[in-house]
């Protein structure tokens, strides 16, 4: 099954603000699930056949960090250092999100505020994919926000990237936007 369109596959290949790594070998990615303890969902293995990785507008999409990977990348002439390797950010989102710590969420990426994009391999679906949640960084610290903490972005990998693309809001912030902007009004009159 195709989750990426030709058309939205040039929006990303065309777009000023992606610089992605190219794609791994299944063999790679293979081994990148024994690595990681799960099996990725269908939509993230055809991302990584096409790109390992990289910055996608403001996400950053960690790239397969295992040696295989390392060594495809190296053939490809890829820059691999520049947004960080999928193993290595889960080690350092376990030492702050018990969820990640406990196995039943796995960061894939993060945005340059901190927040970390997620599966959450607890809620598979019934065509292997698991819902893409955000973990909010803005809401860590204060208790009285936790319900705000994490947030759903998409029921799968493929729908998270296109949302990146469109017009969704992928913070959940759209009204707070728009009362901002009325306040703004309001204030100038």
């Amino acid at each position: 099954m195709a989750y990426f369109t030709e058309d939205f596959l040039e929006t990303v290949r065309n777009d000023a603000e992606t610089e992605a790594a190219p794609g791994l070998s299944a063999a790679v990615i293979e081994a990148a699930q024994r690595e990681v303890g799960f099996r990725f969902p269908p939509s993230y293995v055809q991302f990584l056949r096409l790109f390992n990785g990289g910055e996608f507008r403001y996400v950053l999409i960690h790239h397969v960090d295992t040696e295989a990977a390392r060594e495809e990348a190296e053939q490809a002439e890829a820059d691999l250092d520049r947004v960080g390797g999928l193993t290595e950010w889960a080690e350092t989102a376990r030492d702050l999100v018990p969820e990640i710590a406990e196995g039943r969420i796995y960061p894939f990426g993060r945005d340059w505020a901190g927040s970390y994009f997620c599966f959450d391999t607890s809620q598979p679906g019934p065509d292997a994919e698991y819902p893409v949640l955000i973990w909010n960084h803005e809401y860590a610290e204060d208790p009285e926000s936790a319900s705000l903490l994490w947030g759903r972005q998409a029921d799968n990998f493929a729908l998270f990237l296109e949302n990146v693309y469109g017009d969704d809001d992928l913070y959940g912030d759209e009204d707070e936007d728009e009362e901002e902007e009325e306040l703004e009004e309001d204030d100038e009159m």
